[in-house]
C-alpha cells in the first residue's frame, strides 16, 4: 500500500508543476564601485566572472563573484584585466595588460594569478588571451605577433599539461579559439570569419574543420557543449547576422525576436541557448532559446526592475541549473552592469495542491476501509 501511495503522490505532484517558463531572481553586479561591468561566465556552483571598473571609472579588473561577495583577480602589472572563462573548480582564465601595455593570458585559482603569456623573445608572440577552460584544465585562446606589421598573425592555441599547441586555421592564415568542451573539442573561427572546429588527442593531431554557413558569408562559433552542440552566428544575404546552432553536418537558424541581428553565445548540457536579439530603435535584448522558442529575458524582470530603468541587453552564459549571466543597462542611472538571473524553484499551483491532498486522503481512506474489512 505504501508503494502505491508514493506512486500516486508522485503522479499527482507531476501534474502540478507549471511549464509556462521559469521565474527568476535578478541581481545587478557592480562590485568595485564603478559604472561599467559585464558578466561573461557562470559555473554550476553559481560562481560568476567578468570585468568591472574600479571607483575611478578608468581601470577595469576581472572579478570573481560568489554568494554575494566579489574579489578582483588582480592584473599582470598593467591597469586592466578581464575574466572570460571558468570551470566547476572555479579556476578562471582571461587576459590582463602588463606594464609594457601589451596583454597576456592568465590563469587564476584561489587568489593566485598565474601568467600564461608566452615569452616574446623565444616565441615571437607579443599578445595572448585565454578564453575558456574545461574540467580537465585544458585552456584555449589566441596569441598574436601584431608588432610584426604588415606580417602580423593571430593564432588559436591550446594549453594543456603545460604544453602550448597552435591550432591551425581552417581558412586563411589567422585563427581564434573561443571554447573547449570536456571531450577536448574546441571551436572558434578563422580568417574571413569562418566558424572552425578543432578536435584531437595528441597535440600533433588537432585538425581544423570549417563549419557550414547559411550560404551567405561569415560565421563564428562561440560555444560547444559535451554533446557536440555548437552555437554562434551566421551572416545572411540581407547583411545581418542570425543566431545558429551546428550539430554534426547540420546548421539550424534560431529565430530572433525580430529579423535584425542576433547571436548565440552559450549552451548548456540541456540544450538551453542564450545570447542576444536586436529590436529596431531599442538595441539588443538578452534572450533564451529553449524547445524551439525564443524568450526575451526582460519579460522575466520584475515590474519594479523595469520601472527603475533596467534592460538586459545580452546574455553571455547559462549553467546547468538554468542560471544566466550577461550585461544590462540602466537608462536612468547611465549604468552598464553585469547581471545574474537565478532560477526560483517552481512550487505546485494551488489547484494542484488541493488535488494532491485529496488524492492522498482518498488513498488513506481506502487503506483504512481495507483494514476494517
Amino acid at each position: 500500500m505504501l508503494q502505491k501511495t508514493i506512486a500516486v503522490f508522485a503522479l499527482l505532484a507531476s501534474w502540478g508543476v507549471s511549464a509556462q517558463g521559469a521565474s527568476y531572481s535578478t541581481a545587478f553586479l557592480n562590485p568595485f564601485g564603478g559604472k561599467q561591468s559585464a558578466a561573461y561566465a557562470i559555473n554550476d556552483q553559481g560562481v560568476v566572472i567578468g570585468r568591472a571598473t574600479l571607483d575611478n571609472n578608468v581601470n577595469e579588473h576581472g572579478f570573481v563573484w560568489a554568494n554575494g561577495v566579489a574579489v578582483s583577480v588582480g592584473t599582470l602589472g598593467g591597469p586592466h584585466s578581464y575574466a572570460y572563462g571558468l570551470n566547476n573548480a572555479s579556476t578562471v582564465v582571461g587576459h590582463s595588460f602588463r606594464m609594457d601595455t601589451f596583454g597576456g593570458a592568465f590563469r587564476w585559482e584561489a587568489g593566485t594569478l598565474q601568467n600564461l603569456d608566452p615569452d616574446p623573445a623565444s616565441t615571437g608572440w607579443h599578445f595572448s588571451q585565454a578564453h575558456d577552460i574545461n574540467e580537465a584544465g585544458a585552456i584555449v585562446g589566441s596569441v598574436s605577433n601584431h608588432l610584426q606589421f604588415p606580417f602580423a598573425r593571430n593564432q588559436a592555441v591550446l594549453l594543456r599539461a603545460g604544453v602550448t599547441t597552435v591550432l591551425a586555421p581552417s581558412a586563411g592564415e589567422d585563427s581564434w579559439a573561443t571554447a573547449i568542451n570536456d571531450n577536448n573539442v574546441a571551436v572558434g573561427y578563422s580568417s574571413g570569419y569562418v566558424a572552425t572546429l578543432w578536435q584531437g588527442g595528441l597535440a600533433s593531431s588537432w585538425e581544423p574543420k570549417s563549419l557550414m554557413s547559411l550560404g551567405f558569408g561569415s560565421t563564428m562559433a562561440h560555444d560547444i557543449n559535451n554533446a557536440g552542440l555548437i552555437v554562434g552566428e551566421s551572416r545572411t544575404s540581407f547583411g545581418y547576422s542570425v543566431a545558429v546552432t551546428w550539430q554534426g553536418e547540420q546548421i539550424i537558424r534560431l529565430q530572433g525576436l525580430t529579423e535584425g541581428n542576433a547571436s548565440a553565445y552559450a549552451v548548456n548540457e540541456s540544450g538551453q541557448v542564450v545570447g542576444y536579439s536586436s529590436i529596431a530603435h531599442t538595441g539588443g535584448r538578452a534572450v533564451l532559446w529553449q524547445d524551439g522558442e525564443v524568450t526575451d529575458l526582460n519579460l522575466r524582470l520584475s515590474e519594479s526592475e523595469r520601472a527603475s530603468g533596467w534592460t538586459l541587453t545580452v546574455a553571455r552564459d547559462i549553467n546547468e541549473s538554468g542560471w544566466i549571466v550577461g550585461e544590462a543597462f540602466n537608462s536612468k542611472l547611465g549604468l552598464n552592469s553585469a547581471f545574474v538571473m537565478s532560477v526560483i524553484p517552481a512550487v505546485p499551483e494551488p489547484s494542484t495542491s488541493l488535488m494532491l491532498f485529496a488524492g492522498v486522503g482518498l488513498l488513506g481512506l481506502a487503506a483504512a476501509r481495507k483494514q476494517r474489512s
